[in-house]
Order: structure tokens, then sequence, then C-alpha cells
């Protein structure tokens, strides 16, 4: 089972960098950079697809505050967990975000989104490799001076970013298939 602590070893293996033993109290260098970049780097590479652990859906909560024009209605976005894209809005209302907000005619609203996950546990293990990679592109220059090696980091995040942006398109198109009901219909007779 994989930590916090385990995925940024792996970012400093990656570019030839010591461990750390508990990357929340360490105070190296090394540790310092990932604490650093670490929910920066999370939320970017969740923001990149719709990755099935970390979808949310929500019925949200009206603020009473109502916007000045235009909109009838504010809605405060998710903190638990913390929001970080929208996927969709049930009916499909018109509307705007602003800043942690979302504006609406619409009186109430349920939307699907991506979420903050924070235990690794939850990680599919492409994302996992992908999100090490983008740990380690991101501290690579800082604690190794080689823009070579940042360069090749960085080309290597986005070889494993698409690997697991694919296999996760794969599996949610073979849930999608083994879910339909016709399809099993067709194929038991049931």
């Amino acid at each position: 089972m994989p930590s916090k602590t385990d995925i940024c070893n792996l970012a400093l293996i990656k570019i030839g960098k010591n461990r750390v033993i508990d990357i929340d109290t360490d105070q190296s260098q090394q540790a310092t950079d990932l604490k650093l970049v670490y929910d920066f780097a999370l939320a970017e590479i969740l923001a990149e697809a719709d990755w099935s652990f970390a979808v949310f859906r929500q019925a949200l909560n009206k603020v009473v505050e109502t916007p000045l024009y235009e909109w009838s209605y504010k809605f405060q976005l998710p903190t638990n967990p913390e929001y970080i894209r929208l996927i969709s809005i049930e009916n499909e209302p018109d509307y705007t975000i602003e800043g942690k907000y979302i504006l609406t005619n619409t009186d109430n609203i349920k939307i699907t989104y991506i979420g903050k996950v924070i235990d690794p546990n939850q990680y599919t293990i492409p994302f996992q490799n992908a999100f090490v990679a983008l740990l380690a592109y991101k501290i690579c220059y800082n604690l190794t001076n080689s823009s070579s090696r940042e360069k090749e980091i960085l080309a290597e995040y986005q070889q494993k970013l698409s690997y697991a942006i694919t296999q996760y398109k794969t599996l949610s198109a073979e849930s999608a298939i083994t879910d339909n009901s016709w399809a099993t219909t067709r194929t038991t007779g049931a």
C-alpha cells in the first residue's frame, strides 16, 4: 500500500536522489522541494482526466447572498473533497463559475466533479506512475541542475500520462459495454 512518502521516494529515485524517511517531517532539501510541489502537482494531474477514483457527485449548497445581476442563485463549490474540475451539472442548466461558486438560474443543482483525492491507495497504478514522473519533473532541475535530465523526465511524464489516460478510457469503455443490458441479453440470452 503506497503512502505519500513512497510516492515521493519513487520521484527521488527517478532523479537519482536519496530517499526520505517521512515526507511530512524530513527537513532535507529533497523533502522541502517535494512538499512545495506535491499538492500543486496532484491538482494538476487530477485535472487532466475524469479519473474514476476522483469522480464525485454532490448536491451543492445554495449561498444566501445572491449574484448582483444576470444570475438568480449562487452555489458553493465542494470543499470535501476539494473541487478540482467540473465534469457535469445535472439537467445541464446555463451557468458560470466565478471563484469558488457556480452561478445559475436554477434553484438547486447537483454536480459531478473531479475532487482532490489525497490517499495514494485510491490511485490506479498507471496514475501513480504518471504522478511520480510529474513530481520528479517538478523537482528535477532544482535538485540536479540538469536541464537535459529534466527534459527526459518531462517526456517520460507525458508518456506515462498518456498511457494512464488511455488505460482509464479503455477500462471505462469496457465497463460501459459490460453494463449495457442489451449486450448482456444478446450474449447470454437472459
